[in-house]
């Protein structure tokens, strides 16, 4: 399937033109960038052998990922650990992951630009944000909410229990696999292909219905993407769905990215969901703030 692929000038149209927007922000969003982020997958790594040496079991753990698929080394790096001391390694590994980026200097985390730009695209009402729905376990969000002094509510969801409506009106920032300070986050595959009854009906009720994006984000099976499905398969719902895509060759993505695009195509055909490509979380919300806003256009 060919499909047609918008780029940035539309998407940014899009953001601004929309009355109110839930977001979907995968691991890219707070990934370290000019020495600030969360490490990426290769540093990850290099904190697990670490770890793996320290506890004398690298050759096991090497000889476990061996056979492993690249896409799926995260995972069962994580699985490795569980299986031999449980969820207490997962907390101390993610623990020395997130901070990697502690500024001990300035006893604070450091904020990637994206995130930066992101939170100043809200202050200064380029967009208008209902939900930030994540599958991070950092909280840079949060704390770039704090520096900007923009009220939210943090939930974080590990366990199979409903998302709490909140009625005070604060932008909710939803963590769908856990917060890495306030108890377990989910890494394996069992955790993340578990099902989650009750939390994927929250979420249904914060994107149906709703203009969403999804950014930065790879599209494991989770919670998400088993909502996601859901809802595109009701013909009844009424979304509105923006896919972006950081590749920016459109045949690259038709191959690449099939189990994306397929489970989608009921909502494809129903033109309730539109994808982007060369969509870029590190720059994409700076060109936006560097633009005019609707107002000075019109003067």
């Amino acid at each position: 399937m060919e499909l047609n692929y918008y780029n940035e000038k539309i998407f940014s149209k899009r953001l601004i033109k929309n009355e109110e927007t839930t977001f979907l922000f995968g691991s890219a969003l707070s990934a370290i960038k000019d020495g600030a982020g969360i490490p990426n997958v290769s540093q990850v790594t290099e904190i697990i052998e670490a770890y793996a040496t320290e506890l004398d079991l690298l050759e096991d753990y090497k000889e476990h990922i061996g056979a492993v698929d690249e896409k799926e080394r995260y995972q069962e790096s994580f699985a490795f650990f569980s299986g031999i001391m449980g969820a207490s390694s997962t907390k101390e590994i993610v623990n020395r992951v997130v901070m990697k980026n502690y500024d001990d200097v300035a006893k604070m985390h450091r904020i990637p630009k994206a995130i930066q730009d992101f939170v100043s695209c809200i202050k200064k009402e380029k967009i208008k944000v209902k939900n930030i729905i994540t599958t991070n376990f950092d909280t840079l969000i949060e704390e770039q909410f704090k520096n900007e002094g923009i009220n939210y509510n943090s939930i974080s969801i590990v366990g199979d229990s409903n998302i709490n409506e909140n009625s005070n009106g604060f932008i909710n920032i939803i963590h769908l696999h856990g917060v890495w300070d306030k108890g377990d986050t989910m890494h394996t595959k069992n955790q993340l292909q578990a099902q989650r009854n009750k939390i994927e009906a929250s979420l249904r009720n914060c994107i149906a219905k709703e203009n969403v994006v999804v950014m930065a984000y790879s599209g494991w099976l989770d919670s998400f993407t088993r909502t996601l499905t859901n809802i595109v398969n009701d013909v009844e719902e009424e979304y509105n769905l923006a896919w972006c895509f950081y590749q920016n060759d459109s045949g690259v993505i038709d191959r690449e990215s099939k189990n994306i695009i397929v489970p989608l195509t009921p909502a494809i055909n129903r033109d309730r969901i539109q994808f982007f490509k060369g969509i870029d979380c590190n720059n994409i919300f700076s060109n936006l703030l560097s633009e005019k806003s609707l107002s000075q256009k019109k003067k």
